[in-house]
Order: structure tokens, then C-alpha cells, then sequence
């Protein structure tokens, strides 16, 4: 079988944090995934070589509050690191509890030039449809920032579906630039996203994760090919570095381009499709201005 080679590969989904944060992921991952095994180094400057290595030439930096109050802090740290090391895209975060989500994320987005926001509703303990972020959500959607947020993988978490709830998001905001991390596998058949796709056009997927599992399952391995096939330019390629359920990131990248049915879904996945979601003018490295 042909590989089809992308000229770049953007990691949409990273997690470079604080070393003791990174060490409390670390543990964290130790405990609940089976067969994993930790960085020796898990510094971000160590981790950001490693992605390097593996032929990521930048990421989506992945970095939330597990507690209210922590957010101003984290972006800070992320604006700083992503100034000192420019193929690194910093996300914001907030948490619901924060004194004003919205207000946070202007912040971060207006002031430290984030390039988007992630939410993981999972492990920061809330419900996706709390009224509490309704200002933040119609903030980003008028705005048209990026939002990524961690669906999927119920079980795992030990947590109910987020399928209903994620599809009545959808429906509250259907002009948004949503973005369902993991795309709700395995709780959402995946055949179910091309319809999806059509209803809402600011729609995109992070295949992160649920690339690796379904490749293991012929059925979802043909349904990923298929959706590549026709919608590969509203797709993301992310490998969840250094939490990935795959320990191997040219394994998880390899993987990716073996799914792709032809060139342009290989570039759009690895590529071009992180950079419609930010804009180019975020890799001046990679790319010649427009």
C-alpha cells in the first residue's frame, strides 16, 4: 500500500505544560492507561525535541485549569513559552468557576494572541452546557475563535456520554468553529459525523486518539478512510503527546497517513487543515506569507 507523504505535519493536539503539572499528568496517565510509559524527560523543552524528532514540525499547545483561578497564570506561562519557542500554537482555557470565563478568555485571546480555547468538560468537572459559560460561548462564536473541546472515550473517564450533550451544543450554536477532540469515539459511530459535517459547516475533527483505536477495527478504520476521502479539509491530525494512548508518536503519525486515501487528504490532515483553523500567518516558518 501507498503512503502519501505531507509536506509538513502540524501536531494539533499537545500537552506542554509546567514541569509540575506535567508530572501530575504523568502520574495520572501512569495510573489509568494501560501500558503507558512516561517520558524520561517530561520538561517541555524535552518534550517539544521529542515532537521534533518524530517529524512534527509545530503543535497545538493543549493547556487547562483544573481549578478555578488558574487560568491567568497558565496563559501566561503558555504566551511566554510559545514566544520563546514560535512552532508552538498556544491555546487558552478557562474554568466554569472562574470569576468571569468570558472576560478570561478575551484576555488571552485579545491580549496574548491564544489562538484558540480547548475545554475538557471530563476532567475540569463540568457539564458542556453549563449556563455559566452561555456569555463565553456566544463570545467565541461571534468572534469565531476555535473551540476545542474534549468529547469522547465516556468509559474511560467513568462518565456518562457526551453525545447528547454535545449535539444539543451543536444545535445551540451552529455557527461556531467547534471543534469535538477525539470526536466523540467510541460513543458516536463514526458514520454518523458525515451528516453532521454537512448541518454544520464550522464543524472540524480532531482525529487524536481515536485514529490509533480504530485502526484496530476494520469497520471504523473504513469509516475514518471514508470520511478522509470527501472531508479530510475539516480534519485535524493530534497525537495527545506525552498522555497519547500510543507511547510511539511516529507510530500514532504513521498510523494517520496509512488511513489517507489519497495526497490531498494526506496534506489537509497533517497540515492544511490545522492552518485554516488558525491562520497562516501563525507559520511564517513553514509558509510563505498569502
Amino acid at each position: 500500500m501507498s503512503i502519501h507523504q505531507p509536506a509538513f505535519l502540524i501536531d494539533a493536539h499537545v500537552h506542554l505544560m509546567t514541569e509540575p503539572r506535567a508530572a501530575s499528568a504523568v502520574r495520572w496517565a501512569q495510573r489509568l492507561v494501560p501500558g503507558y510509559q512516561p517520558p524520561r524527560d517530561h520538561s517541555p523543552a524535552a518534550l517539544l525535541q521529542e515532537l521534533s524528532l518524530a517529524g512534527a514540525d509545530a503543535c497545538f499547545n493543549l493547556f487547562y485549569p483544573l481549578r478555578p483561578g488558574e487560568s491567568d497564570a497558565i496563559h501566561a506561562w503558555q504566551a511566554g513559552f510559545a514566544r520563546s519557542n514560535p512552532r508552538v500554537i498556544p491555546f487558552a482555557s478557562v474554568h466554569v468557576a472562574d470569576e468571569d470565563p468570558a472576560a478570561t478568555a478575551c484576555a488571552a485571546m485579545d491580549g496574548l494572541g491564544m489562538a484558540g480555547i480547548k475545554l475538557h468538560p471530563y476532567v475540569q468537572g463540568f457539564n458542556l452546557l453549563d449556563r455559566r459559560l452561555d456569555r463565553l460561548y456566544g463570545l467565541v462564536q461571534e468572534r469565531q475563535w476555535p473551540l476545542l473541546v474534549h468529547t469522547g472515550f465516556a468509559e474511560f473517564y467513568r462518565q456518562p456520554s457526551m453525545c447528547d450533550e454535545f449535539l444539543e451544543f451543536l444545535r445551540r450554536y451552529p455557527a461556531m468553529r467547534s471543534v469535538p477532540v477525539h470526536m466523540l469515539y467510541p460513543d458516536l459511530d463514526l458514520r454518523a459525523w458525515p451528516d453532521l459535517l454537512e448541518r454544520y459547516p464550522g464543524l472540524v475533527l480532531d482525529v487524536t486518539n481515536t485514529v490509533v483505536l480504530a485502526a484496530h477495527h476494520p469497520a471504523d478504520a473504513q469509516a475514518l478512510v471514508d470520511l478522509l476521502a470527501t472531508y479530510s479539509s475539516r480534519m485535524l491530525l493530534g497525537s495527545d503527546f506525552p498522555l497519547a494512548v500510543d507511547n510511539s508518536l511516529p507510530r500514532i503519525y504513521q498510523t494517520a497517513l496509512e488511513l489517507c486515501p489519497h495526497q490531498q487528504a494526506a496534506e489537509d490532515l497533517c497540515w492544511r487543515s490545522a492552518v485554516a483553523l488558525v491562520g497562516r500567518h501563525r507559520f511564517p516558518f513553514l509558509l510563505p506569507p498569502a
